[in-house]
């Protein structure tokens, strides 16, 4: 029997990185699993690779978390899980500009998702959990957000926000019963790929030397399922950094 035996969980930005580590882990562990990502390619494999380790159930519906249509697709995979008792809202974007040439297309672009898709999505969960035995909901700021991530300001600004915004609820629906922790990861993803495409050399270098070693499915599957699971209910309103370990272990 998996640790996470019957629970309900909605995963967003499924289909990559850290998102589709944790679809993973948790249907190995035989949560029910609803994943939704912009990427449905992406998020078909990740699915069918799930479906393939056993245990719990697992669907996946195609979906950009800042669009209105994230109403309707979130309520009926609530709808398919029979209920919601984990909201994991992975999903986010990322734009590398240095501060002085950030513009606001691209910060709007980096909020729509990252802020305000966290926050419609945390609405939603909200909805249902309150009305039952409560829930957790497991947000991404990111080591952007809490530490600054250098040629990435509006990325960082986003990530912080969603820091205030998780700490904020954290206090507002504890009487609901729904915890809520961020998480601030520094781990090499799919994502991390893309902008150290667009990086100079040497500050590529840099970055590497402190993300090598790094694995989503390694370093975040097991920690989400954690924090999915009963043994984490006393941990709210709190910002988990991960990385990898020491030497890279």
């Amino acid at each position: 029997m998996g640790a996470l035996e019957g629970r309900r969980i909605v995963v967003t930005g499924g289909a990559s990185g850290m998102g589709a580590a944790s679809v993973r882990a948790y249907v190995r562990e035989g949560a029910r699993v609803f994943s939704m990502d912009l990427n449905e390619e992406g998020g078909i494999t990740v699915t069918e690779e799930a479906a393939s380790l056993g245990g719990g159930d697992v669907l996946f519906e195609p979906c950009d978390i800042s669009s209105p249509r994230t109403t309707e697709v979130m309520e009926r995979g609530i709808a398919w899980l029979g209920g919601i008792d984990v909201l994991a809202n992975v999903a986010g974007i990322e734009r590398g500009t240095t501060p002085e040439d950030l513009t606001e297309e691209e910060l709007d672009f980096m909020l729509e998702c990252n802020v305000w898709g966290t926050i419609q999505t945390n609405q939603i969960a909200y909805r249902h959990m309150s009305k039952g035995d409560g829930g957790r909901i497991i947000n991404y700021s990111s080591y952007a957000g809490t530490g600054g991530m250098p040629r990435a300001a509006g990325y960082s600004a986003s990530k912080g926000g969603v820091l205030g915004w998780s700490r904020a609820i954290a206090n507002e629906w504890m009487s609901d019963g729904i915890v809520v922790v961020a998480m601030s990861p520094a781990i090499w993803t799919p994502m991390y790929d893309e902008h150290r495409r667009r990086e100079p050399a040497e500050f590529v270098a840099l970055s590497d030397s402190f993300m090598e070693g790094s694995d989503p499915d390694r370093h975040m599957g097991p920690v989400m399922v954690f924090l999915a699971s009963q043994g984490s209910f006393g941990i709210s309103g709190q910002c988990l950094g991960v990385t990898r370990a020491p030497g890279g272990k």
